[in-house]
C-alpha cells in the first residue's frame, strides 16, 4: 500500500486512461502504471 490515496485528479485520469484500453493495450497500460507506481518515492520509502 502506498502512503497516500490517489488524488481525485489522479484517479480520474488513470480510470479514463484504462477505460479506453482493451486486450493487449490494456495489459500494456497496466504494466506502465505498475512500473510508475513502483518507481514512486512513496513506494520506495514505505517498502
Amino acid at each position: 500500500m502506498l502512503t497516500r490515496r490517489p488524488r481525485a485528479g489522479e484517479r480520474e485520469h488513470f480510470t479514463a486512461w484504462l477505460a479506453g484500453a482493451r486486450g493487449p493495450a490494456r495489459a500494456e497500460a497496466l504494466a506502465d502504471l505498475y512500473w510508475a507506481l513502483l518507481n514512486t518515492t512513496e513506494f520506495a520509502w514505505s517498502h
